[in-house]
């Protein structure tokens, strides 16, 4: 199993990377080439999932192994699965809910963060008694 440093490590710096890269915008990155800028916001899309992973692992950092062992088993899981559904969801959609990347990504994202916020505070209370 990984321990909360190397998660906390990883985690923060590919988000500080996706950061960086949306904050420069993707043309500027790849130098204006379209190919390049649409594989980058295709992999920028698909790794949203790290942001919110980054800040919860610094909040498990300091809590009890148990809470953040059992966290790691959920999010063994949810990380695959969310980076395998939005490499499989479409670019673009015409249908009146639009599944496409980054509905996706975010969606995801936004799951993650409510079922791992629920897990750390209901691991944590439990622990605590």
């Amino acid at each position: 199993m990984i321990n909360k440093k190397i998660t906390l490590l990883i985690s923060g710096v590919i988000s500080i990377l996706l950061l960086s890269i949306n904050y420069l915008g993707t043309y500027e990155t790849c130098y204006f080439s379209g190919i390049c800028a649409e594989i980058l916001a295709t992999i920028l899309r698909t790794l949203y999932i790290f942001i919110p992973l980054s800040i919860l692992s610094l909040l498990t950092y300091n809590m009890a192994d148990q809470v953040y062992r059992i966290w790691f088993k959920f999010i063994r899981i949810w990380i695959p699965l969310t980076i395998f559904l939005v490499v499989l969801s479409p670019k673009y959609s015409n249908s009146l809910i639009p599944i496409e990347k980054g509905s996706v990504s975010f969606v995801f994202s936004v799951l993650f963060l409510l079922i791992s916020l629920i897990i750390i505070i209901t691991k944590s209370l439990s622990s605590k008694k």
